[in-house]
């Protein structure tokens, strides 16, 4: 047998792979390289455009190299494949959230509620049994801000804030927006660089994007979207609502009334309370799955090592 053929006949199961990934059946699959795995789907995603595929990580480390070999696979689109973590804190630690994966989280969450474009998502085992904010929370949490548009300097500042967002005096850093007169910069969860928003008589003159670095502004745009970032939302309605819930848990496990007190004291700071994202069924009616945010025929690839 020549090479050619040889290599033909080693081929033929990983191009059935992709034929069968490209379809809408159950496949099982026992033995087949993790990097093998990971060059059928983008095979796949390339060859049925209009699939979706969620590739499911045993854990964190298994998500990550899943994430490195589909992104250098789909190299031309890979701003198309997303990694979705779960949030690590605890209401009983003094555990510092980790507010850039917080932040990844709701920028793709917020992607996923708009319907935007994206090609493969992966996600860790545990990541995808906890429960999310809502869909219609993560909706309504979007700002969208257009040249001519009529807004108070005051109601942006106010509604940023809500989202999470954090004061500074020079917006350096995702998640971040500073205020100066008319002027308005702004850095979202998912933005490549920051917004400059000019504002004359409360209507939108200029929106221009801007370095971090050394501040210059880039090129002008039409318009910047906004996604929240924080998972619980920093409102007077909301921050009541989980101290009324966190009382009555607190009571129902006979917590001591001290330590009861200073958690509830705890979600008076808002976007800097260390427990908030560990409480965040506290904060709604009800919390949806990652599956509530995925199209209806979106492709499940469980990668078990």
């Amino acid at each position: 047998m020549s090479l050619e053929a040889a290599l033909e006949n080693a081929n033929a199961p990983i191009a059935e792979l992709v034929d069968a990934l490209g379809s809408g059946d159950r496949i099982d699959v026992a033995t087949i390289p993790r990097g093998a795995l990971d060059w059928a789907i983008a095979e796949a995603a390339s060859a049925h455009p209009e699939r979706r595929f969620v590739v499911v990580a045993a854990g964190l480390e298994e998500a990550y190299r899943h994430e490195s070999n589909l992104r250098f696979l789909l190299s031309h689109e890979s701003a198309d494949v997303l990694l979705f973590t779960a949030s690590d804190t605890s209401a009983l630690l003094d555990v510092v959230p980790d507010r850039r994966a917080e932040m990844q989280r709701m920028a793709i969450l917020a992607q996923l509620a708009e319907e935007q474009p994206w090609r493969v998502l992966i996600v860790p085992a545990p990541a995808l049994v906890r429960r999310v904010p809502p869909v219609d929370q993560v909706k309504s949490g979007l700002v969208s801000i257009e040249i001519a548009e009529q807004i108070e300097r005051d109601d942006l500042v106010r509604r940023l804030l809500e989202l999470g967002y954090l004061r500074v005096p020079q917006v350096e850093d995702r998640g971040t927006f500073s205020a100066r007169g008319a002027l308005v910069d702004v850095f979202g969860p998912d933005a490549a660089l920051p917004s400059r928003i000019e504002l004359e008589d409360n209507l939108v003159s200029r929106i221009r994007r801007f370095n971090p670095d050394d501040q210059k502004t880039a090129d002008e745009i039409d318009s910047v979207q906004l996604a929240a970032a924080r998972e619980v939302p920093d409102t007077p309605d909301g921050i009541a609502r989980a101290k009324t819930a966190v009382r009555e848990l607190c009571d129902e496990m006979n917590m001591p009334t001290l330590q009861a007190r200073e958690l509830v004291a705890e979600l008076d700071r808002g976007s800097g309370a260390l427990t908030s994202n560990a409480l965040l069924p506290a904060y709604f009616d009800r919390l949806d799955t990652l599956f509530d945010y995925l199209p209806k025929d979106v492709r499940l690839v469980l990668s078990d090592p």
